[in-house]
């Protein structure tokens, strides 16, 4: 869970943790905006306006539908637990490989299958075979 967090122009920044917007409205340096969704507003202007990439999940439930807010870890396209098939045609590592891959900021990926774990595949090799994002896809 996280608290939405408005500039004191009203501009959006990034949501912060519910211990942290407490601690900034139990000092003042904040206010409540909304409270459903909690959103607080700063009381003073901040030098840095930082914003990070989200994305927003809807789950059309049976009875009720929930809306998620995920924090953008992609890499390249890709994020730690998708499915990849890979392909490696140079190098030490040649064959193909397939399985769920822990993403790195470098590209540089490790491919983790039922018997085995692959580290330093790079992401070019890579093929997306199904998304870690709990849909399944038909095709």
């Amino acid at each position: 869970m996280f608290v939405f967090v408005l500039s004191k122009d009203k501009k959006p920044l990034s949501p912060c943790h519910p211990a942290r917007a407490r601690k900034l409205l139990n000092k003042g340096r904040a206010a409540v905006y909304r409270r459903y969704p909690l959103t607080i507003i700063l009381k003073e202007e901040t030098k840095t306006e930082i914003t990070q990439n989200h994305r927003l999940k809807i789950d059309p439930g049976s009875r009720t539908t929930g809306i998620a807010i995920l924090q953008g870890d992609f890499v390249k396209g890709f994020q730690t637990g998708d499915i990849v098939k890979a392909i490696v045609t140079k190098g030490k590592k040649i064959g193909t490989y397939s399985g769920r891959i822990a993403t790195r900021s470098s590209g540089s990926f490790n491919i983790s299958s039922k018997t085995d774990l692959v580290q330093g595949i790079n992401y070019k090799y890579c093929t997306l075979v199904h998304r870690k994002d709990g849909y399944s896809y038909q095709y």
